[in-house]
Order: C-alpha cells, then structure tokens, then sequence
C-alpha cells in the first residue's frame, strides 16, 4: 500500500534543486522541538483523500529545525492487528479474518522516508501516514467476498477494525523523538468481533 504525506512535503531531489537555486543555506539547529504531535487512524471519509481508512495518522509540527532544513519522519508501530470484511453498501456480509504485523513503518525497504522543508521561521507542520500491508486486501489468495450477482456496487473487501501498539513519531534526520501512544483502536465496520490486545500481539521480550 502506498504511503502518503500531507502539507506538500518534496522528494528529497525537488527540495535540493529549489534550495540551490535560491541560494538558500540548509542546516539544522540544536534544539528541535516537537510543540504538537497527534495519533488516529484514518476513518472511511479519509479515502476522498487518497489515505485508506485504518491506516495509522501521525501528524505534527516541530519547530527550531533552522530556515529551509531538510527533515525526514518515521511514523512507527510496533505492532498492529488488523481486521478484514466483505463490505456490502456499507454493512459487513461475510466472516471477518485478521492479519497480525510487527514494525510498522512508512520507511521500508524499497520506500525512502518522503523529506520536508522547513519554513523560513524553522518549523515544519505535517501528517505522515502509514499503511499496514495485509495479505488479504493486498492481493493475497484469500478472498472474503463471496461471487453474487448485484445490480449496482460490488461487495468489498476493507479493513473494518484496526489496533495498533507502541505508536512513535521520530524526527529521522535529528534523531528526535517526537511522542508516543501505547495503543490506538478503531472499529471502522460494526461486527469486528474481539480484536486482539496489544499484550496478546506484542512480541515477547
């Protein structure tokens, strides 16, 4: 699934050619500071905004970065389960199944971290998304929905309830940890059922 950033953040390479071509000088202060930051999961009237409902929400601003500094985010959890169903005009049809993962990232392999710039005041207001990829929604073999004839919209498979574990933001290019949750849930579809606890998800120390 794709990762999505608001407030315009620039590819790393655009920020680079606009700095220069500006004169501008690049740096960071030594005393980034995180005012706000701010958890959710993104519900059904996201997706008008091309950000899944359930994916994890990490939005923030961080000040002091020095005018036009160059930052990367990581939007971390340490687990997440997540729950599928077969939605039809908007009620679940069908058995629900769950996909349990570990170390959440909007960085992965093959996805470099998306660069912000800092205003010429040296702070930065954005969002970083993170999407949890699922075997099921995500291409994998099983399929939830059943084949019926309808006249009009499909039945859909979604993600109808989502718990992530140990939420962090971290300021990538400082190493500055912006905040923490212990534990996000939302039930997007009612009928998920028990989702499982963080305590019963988490890996074992």
């Amino acid at each position: 699934m794709k990762h999505t950033l608001k407030s315009q953040p620039m590819r790393a390479g655009s920020i680079l050619a606009a700095v220069a071509s500006a004169m501008f000088i690049t740096g960071t202060a030594q005393a980034q500071t995180f005012t706000s930051v701010d958890f959710s999961i993104e519900k059904r009237t996201s997706e008008a905004k091309e950000v899944a409902a359930g994916d994890l929400n990490c939005s923030f601003r961080e000040t002091d970065l020095g005018p036009y500094a160059l930052v990367s985010y990581e939007c971390n959890a340490a687990a997440a389960v997540v729950v599928e169903g077969c939605i039809y005009k908007g009620k679940l049809i069908s058995a629900t199944e769950s996909s349990v993962l570990t170390d959440l990232s909007n960085v992965e392999a093959g996805h470099e971290a998306e660069v912000f710039i800092a205003k010429n005041n040296g702070s930065i207001n954005g969002t970083v998304i993170t999407s949890p990829e699922v075997a099921h929604g995500g291409g994998g073999e099983t399929n939830l929905c059943p084949h019926i004839e309808v006249n009009g919209p499909e039945p859909v498979q979604e993600v109808i309830a989502v718990r992530y574990c140990n939420v962090s933001l971290t300021d990538t290019t400082n190493g500055v940890e912006g905040g923490t949750a212990t534990e996000l849930f939302e039930e997007l579809n009612a009928g998920a059922g028990a989702v499982p606890s963080c305590a019963e998800i988490l890996p074992s120390p």
